[in-house]
């Protein structure tokens, strides 16, 4: 809302302000709430797997985890990536995430190190998904196009989808080497429609 011209244009300075301080109150009590259930309730679930209804047992409780953990994966490469690629023939680097406030690119690689350190707790820290991990990252790092626009020509293009391929990459391990040693496979997420 800070960086949208048509909000910066609605009613007068005192209603924008009171409107954004109004949704900013509401985020941070929706993410109190959220800490606390995760401090509180869930944590204890999953620490207690097995001696619960919601987790019968330890992997239940891994399987969540590890869900969670593809599934930002998969945001980041279908949603956060994916959107602003569109098709070669008509890319949409305006439909980058957080584009208009400049983040669209850190918002890649802050999910990219959270689900690496996710990922190093759950795999005991394997070597070659950390490297995996460690690449992606780096490769997020030398790209020089905070808000995707360079989906619009080849090589800018070319560089954001090599990205793209580097995540489904990982994703690849996660799916094909670390979860079958583990025993885990990926559970339903919001991601996979009916």
């Amino acid at each position: 809302m800070l960086y949208d011209p048509a909000i910066a244009e609605l009613a007068g300075p005192g209603y924008r302000c009171a409107l954004i301080r109004a949704i900013t109150a509401d985020i941070a009590e929706s993410a109190t709430a959220i800490l606390k259930d995760w401090e509180h309730v869930y944590a204890d679930l999953m620490r207690t797997a097995g001696t619960n209804d919601i987790f019968r047992d330890r992997n239940e409780a891994l399987r969540q985890l590890f869900t969670a953990l593809t599934t930002a994966l998969q945001f980041t490469s279908e949603t956060r990536l994916g959107r602003p690629l569109g098709t070669f023939d008509r890319p949409r680097p305006n439909r980058s995430e957080a584009r208009r406030s400049g983040r669209s690119l850190a918002h890649v690689v802050l999910s990219l190190e959270a689900t690496r350190e996710l990922a190093a707790f759950l795999s005991d820290n394997d070597p070659a998904l950390d490297a995996a991990f460690e690449g992606t990252i780096a490769r997020a790092n030398r790209l020089d196009d905070p808000v995707f626009l360079g989906v619009m020509n080849p090589r800018g293009r070319l560089m954001v989808e090599a990205l793209q391929q580097s995540i489904d990459h990982v994703r690849h391990i996660l799916r094909n080497e670390t979860g079958p040693r583990m025993g885990l496979t990926t559970g339903f997420n919001l991601l996979d429609g009916d």
